[in-house]
């Protein structure tokens, strides 16, 4: 801190690093450099997201622990790798579509040539465009939108229901198209929730049904079960998908090749499906050999034991010379 971040750093980025040193100290303090490994760094993303810290604010943690062990390895040469090569830092979307008020759009008209002045204000709202149609609600509680998804409430699980979509806005339906909803778009990929959709209370479905996928990996083995369940604790609601995708590797492959990438995934602190189930695919086609217990071209133990015995039984009878 007092060599690389004070001297170089605002005094208001200084104090943000400060406190997520104290968070890092928490997670990290007491470690070796060689024992702060990618899982290790998976749990601390985990620990923050259970305790409701912003996705900005665990990314700003990281990014000073990276920079702390990228010093520690490039200049001090104090270990011979960064884990960080290996972990993604999860940066939160901050762009913003933003819309002039009606005292902009009049003080913008005022600085405009006569002739630009004489035509139509704008509408207070842009022209509606949007798209629609209907949707199965997820039993993560979600609604899948161009690859994208959007919570509803839990009583809506295994439902259909109505959703308007256009640049900003997700709206949700219910069948008498009753709004039950409303969501700003996210990227492909993200999830947005509501914390009223995910209240302790009324969420029962979406936990039995983690629970009970997570019983089904069992089945597949014990390194298979560590996974999902770190997995679950890494991702959070997102993992429902990922863990469905998961047991449905049971359908194509052996459970040895599923438990063998379990465990090198979980010792990298990989909790994404893609790179899971390529490693899955590779041990599935590294054939095991087995050896046969016997064979009709090749004679069994037992009849060398004979020759020897009579070999033997020979030499005793055969006078001494």
């Amino acid at each position: 801190m007092t060599d690389h971040s004070i001297p170089t750093k605002a005094a208001a980025s200084v104090e943000r690093d400060k406190g997520s040193f104290k968070q890092l100290v928490k997670t990290f303090g007491g470690l070796n450099l060689r024992e702060i490994t990618p899982s290790k760094i998976a749990e601390h993303k985990s620990l923050r997201r259970q305790h409701g810290v912003k996705p900005g604010t665990i990314a700003k943690e990281l990014q000073l622990l990276r920079n702390a062990l990228n010093i520690a390895f490039r200049e001090w040469e104090w270990i011979e790798a960064t884990p960080f090569s290996r972990v993604k830092i999860e940066m939160p979307n901050n762009m913003k579509e933003r819309w002039l008020t009606l005292d902009e759009e009049a003080l913008l008209l005022g600085e405009c040539p006569e002739w630009l002045k004489a035509l139509q204000p704008l509408p207070p709202e842009p022209f509606p465009f949007y798209h629609e149609g209907r949707r199965k609600v997820h039993r993560d509680g979600h609604v899948e939108i161009d690859k994208s998804y959007y919570s509803v409430p839990p009583e809506y699980l295994g439902r259909e229901v109505w959703v308007r979509w256009d640049s900003r806005l997700v709206r949700i339906f219910n069948v008498q198209f009753g709004q039950i909803a409303v969501h700003p778009r996210v990227e492909p990929g993200r999830f947005d929730t509501s914390r009223f959709h995910l209240a302790d209370q009324k969420i029962s479905a979406v936990e039995r049904g983690a629970e009970y996928m997570l019983l089904k990996t069992i089945s597949i083995g014990a390194e298979a079960s560590r996974w999902a369940k770190a997995m679950l604790d890494a991702r959070g609601i997102e993992g429902i998908r990922v863990l469905q995708g998961f047991i449905h590797l049971a359908r194509e492959y052996p459970s040895h090749a599923i438990n063998m990438a379990s465990k090198t995934a979980l010792e990298a602190g990989m909790f994404r499906l893609r790179p899971l189930r390529e490693l899955v695919r590779r041990n599935a086609d590294q054939r095991e050999l087995e050896f046969a217990e016997s064979h009709p071209i090749i004679r069994p133990l037992s009849e060398y034991q004979e020759l020897l015995t009579v070999s033997f039984k020979r030499s005793d009878n055969e006078p001494a010379t």
